[in-house]
């Protein structure tokens, strides 16, 4: 595609009632805040898959009423610390698949209602352990193949109402109780493909824990009473670790376990 003006030219007015907009995969590698100058009932944008690279700061400015968001494999290396100040109601936004390498602080200040955020396959990723995010209502964080290694309490502000985590193939050692405490409410937790070392009290803080995997992560052994407390458990995932003995009553406490 040839760059434009404008995306939408010659089309008037036909796009102010517009909900959603999807532009993925079409070769798209400029855009700008006139392309999107009319949409202001505009929810939902997807423009993953196009080689955009770089997004001037106040691209989606007069999108305020966003509240899906997909920039997935764009090629993007550096994200504008205010590219998503005027979208106060976006819920979900993937960034996934590209080659962010930092998050700019107070990146998401004014993105108080985000649900979903897909930060995974952003190799180089390094995410400050003092990043200190607010998302108060976030579900669903996913890390996958990013560069973490730690996952501190200061990198998510209130992760109270998080209930899915993907931190499956990054660096990450251990689980932290100073963070695995302030997240009560979750029920679904990937660690596969990690160097990580376990306790008996490394999934205590998750009573309401439903799906647990745990593949290729090199373990020998098993705590006896690691998964005691996980008495909502009803899917665990152990595939291809180094496994000598397993305990006989590993998952005694388990009575809602359907796979394993």
């Amino acid at each position: 595609m040839k760059p434009s003006t404008h995306i939408f030219s010659g089309m008037g007015n036909s796009l102010v009632n517009l909900k959603m907009l999807g532009i993925d995969g079409r070769s798209v590698r400029f855009i700008k805040r006139s392309d999107f100058k009319d949409m202001l009932k505009l929810e939902e944008l997807d423009l993953s898959h196009n080689p955009i690279n770089y997004i001037p700061e106040d691209c989606f400015y007069d999108l305020s009423a966003l509240k899906v968001l997909s920039l997935r494999d764009c090629m993007i290396k550096k994200i504008p610390t205010k590219l998503f100040i005027n979208l106060p109601h976006l819920e979900v936004l993937d960034l996934s698949e590209n080659k962010l390498t930092i998050l700019p602080d107070d990146i998401f200040i004014n993105n108080l209602k985000l649900i979903e955020l897909n930060l995974s396959e952003n190799h180089d990723l390094d995410i400050a352990e003092d990043s200190n995010i607010d998302l108060p209502h976030l579900e669903k964080l996913h890390l996958r193949q990013t560069n973490l290694k730690q996952f501190s309490k200061n990198l998510l502000t209130n992760p109270k109402k998080l209930k899915k985590l993907f931190l499956h193939d990054t660096k990450l050692t251990h689980l932290d109780r100073e963070v695995t405490q302030l997240m009560p409410n979750l029920e679904v937790l990937w660690l596969d493909q990690n160097p990580i070392q376990l306790t008996e009290e490394s999934f205590i803080d998750f009573p309401n824990l439903i799906e647990l995997r745990l593949n290729k992560c090199e373990l020998k052994d098993l705590p006896e009473n690691i998964f005691k407390p996980l008495t909502e458990l009803e899917i665990i995932w152990l595939e291809s670790n180094n496994f000598i003995v397993v305990p006989e009553s590993l998952f005694a406490n388990n009575l809602r376990l359907k796979e394993i």
